[in-house]
């Protein structure tokens, strides 16, 4: 089978920078692109592998790391 998944270029600092962040401080995981090549390092991939209630309660997960102000 094949998977749906969704590639995002980082804007600051590498994939894998943001998808630790995204997973030690909202429990979820994203797959940085460097594992997939050195042309990967500025991405991230998503899978939309899921119920679209897990995505929705991921994506506020993410959104209040991302956005939370100090």
């Amino acid at each position: 089978s094949t998977g749906m998944f969704l590639w995002g270029k980082v804007s600051e600092g590498t994939g894998e920078q943001v998808s630790d962040r995204i997973r030690y401080e909202a429990g979820v995981f994203i797959t940085p692109g460097c594992i997939f090549g050195k042309n990967g390092s500025q991405y991230i991939r998503i899978s939309l592998c899921a119920k679209p209630e897990i995505l929705k309660a991921a994506a506020e997960r993410i959104s209040a790391v991302l956005y939370a102000t100090a």
